[in-house]
């Protein structure tokens, strides 16, 4: 029996070969052309970010609109000297903000711990861009690039402003005469924070804070305060005749609830007799407060202790 390839009738030549396999080919192309294809999500990459890092800074300090421009001058000097070094890459941030940024707003967010007020370094829209930044919604990855461009630079800006402030202390301009202006001690805050960025910056704040008992007594006394007012604040000496020792009625007990509370006397106890304890701790109140000590509660001692916990504060 011949073989099929021999029989003339079905021999196939090359060409129509050819034309099968391109046919075959367009079909195969056409169907997968019609096949729905699943869109690629774009990711956002260190060029865009940079790039929108190179936007902000060359549209100034006002388009960050922070709330606080006191000093932003200098502050923002150094945050355009800190991206030049890095080439514009961001420092808070890779495809997504590293945890140092979250560290870096809670730290700032802690800062009223230090009597600093957490509201003049931008905490809230800080935290705005970090959930936004985290955000897995259609508009926030569309627009990721920018607002991590913009977590980044204010971030840089709010770590320059309260370092000086940590070791210095900040004066509000508006509490001085337009002739004066408050002296610091200068240093150099960028290369502080290229040393310190990739730390925790809790630690690299409780670094600045001064190192003198003064100022431990103090941070512990508004800790203090800030209890008392939590817990509705101290009682109020209603007024009366002086209270010396011997006297016995119940402003003597709000006395002692009173200085109970503030630590001028060891522990609350339920006492309405003006002893020799009362008129050491009395006495002792009114040195601190610059009035001459006589261990006597006088009208000048009772509007000290009547002076509202949020005043102290």
């Amino acid at each position: 029996m011949a073989c099929l390839w021999r029989i003339p009738s079905l021999r196939m030549t090359r060409r129509r070969r050819l034309l099968l396999l391109l046919g075959a080919a367009a079909l195969a192309v056409g169907a997968y052309a019609c096949t729905p294809q699943r869109p690629r999500a774009a990711k956002p990459s260190h060029t865009s970010t940079r790039h929108e890092i190179r936007k902000l800074l060359d549209a100034g300090v006002a388009a960050l609109a922070v709330a606080d421009t006191t000093g932003s001058d200098s502050t923002w000097a150094w945050v355009r000297e800190f991206y030049a070094q890095r080439g514009d890459a961001p420092a808070w941030s890779g495809r997504e903000p590293h945890r140092r940024a979250t560290q870096l707003v809670d730290a700032l967010q802690r800062m009223a711990e230090v009597g600093l007020d957490p509201v003049d370094y931008d905490t809230e829209e800080l935290t705005r861009l970090l959930a936004q930044a985290e955000s897995r919604g259609p508009i926030a990855r569309l627009n990721h690039a920018s607002t991590l461009a913009r977590l980044d630079l204010r971030a840089t800006y709010a770590f320059l402003r309260a370092t000086p402030h940590l070791r210095d202390g900040r004066v509000p301009r508006g509490a001085l005469d337009i002739d004066w202006t408050p002296a610091t001690r200068g240093g150099d805050w960028l290369a502080y924070l290229k040393r310190r960025f990739e730390r925790d910056p809790a630690q690299s704040f409780a670094e600045l804070e001064p190192d003198h008992e003064g100022y431990r007594r103090l941070r512990e006394a508004l800790s203090r305060y800030r209890a008392i007012a939590a817990a509705g604040g101290w009682p109020e000496l209603p007024p009366g005749p002086p209270l010396s020792e011997g006297a016995s009625d119940a402003r003597v007990a709000l006395l002692v609830r009173r200085l109970a509370m503030t630590g001028d006397l060891p522990a609350s106890v339920r006492d309405t007799v003006f002893d020799r304890r009362l008129v050491h701790a009395v006495g002792e109140l009114q040195a601190r407060q610059g009035i001459p000590r006589s261990g006597i509660v006088g009208e000048a001692t009772r509007a000290l202790l009547n002076v509202p916990v949020e005043t102290r504060i």
